[in-house]
């Protein structure tokens, strides 16, 4: 058995998916074609391997890997996924990538914090931090979704969030448009004030307000009333039909309570 080769991913479309790889072990292979490779299983699985454990991490075509030769013929040659290769180690592009001002909801991180760091070939990470909790994804357009030292979740976007059930979809567009819709009731409750666009103006009630205008109506009449008895009367008629009709004015989708 031979360690500490290494070799360059050549294929990784395994059709019977069981995370084989074609190798190119250099230098020794530098001139086999790659028809000739055969198919090579992972060494280990990460943190062991089970029914429902383990780990699927098939590295990418052309990346570097360490490999363990199991026969004399370099036939039977199995690849560790993960292993240590010095200039290839993510804990440096992680630090420069993610940092305070990429991602300000994040604590300063002290080496060797984040404990565990995934770096993908798309500049992407999962990252987690053993000593504070903070754990997260940091996507290579800059988008992250984190979790802080307290358990605050924060999902900040550089393009839409949607998020959204069979009976519900809430989405916010990167323009600053946003769309609630519901099959059923939305309710905001809320112990303090709640403003749209503002607070220059105030909102009335349909039961408030039919109120006032019929107290309004009926001591108006009264006014007309003692007024056309007066000394110098005023000749009027004043039609007994006349009422006021504010039902037109009343909200059927937007209801509020107490204010």
């Amino acid at each position: 058995m031979i360690f500490g080769k290494f070799a360059k991913v050549i294929d990784n479309k395994d059709e019977k998916k069981l995370g084989r790889v074609k190798l190119k072990v250099l230098p020794e292979f530098q001139d086999v074609a790659d028809s000739y490779l055969d198919w090579s299983y992972p060494y280990t699985l990460e943190g062991g391997g089970s029914v429902g454990g383990g780990e699927h991490n098939v590295p990418e075509i052309g990346e570097m890997v360490k490999v363990v030769i199991k026969d004399k013929y370099w036939k039977k040659i199995e690849y560790m996924s993960g292993d240590y290769i010095e200039d290839a180690y993510p804990y440096k592009d992680f630090s420069s990538d993610v940092t305070s001002s990429t991602v300000p909801e994040l604590g300063s991180q002290t080496y060797p914090q984040p404990k565990y760091i995934k770096q993908f070939k798309d500049g992407s990470y999962y990252f987690h931090n053993s000593e504070t909790g903070e754990s997260g994804q940091f996507n290579t357009n800059g988008s992250y979704i984190i979790f802080d030292k307290d358990g605050s979740i924060y999902n900040y976007s550089k393009k839409d969030i949607k998020l959204y059930n069979d009976n519900c979809k809430i989405e916010v567009k990167s323009s600053g448009d946003t769309t609630i819709e519901t099959s059923g009731a939305l309710t905001l409750k809320d112990s303090g004030s709640i403003s749209l666009n503002g607070n220059a103006n105030s909102l009335v009630t349909y039961s408030a307000l039919n109120t006032q205008l019929s107290l309004f109506w009926t001591l108006l009449k009264a006014a007309l009333t003692a007024g056309n008895a007066g000394p110098y009367p005023v000749t009027f008629s004043l039609m007994s039909t006349v009422s006021l009709d504010i039902s037109t004015a009343e909200t059927t989708k937007a209801k509020v309570g107490a204010v």
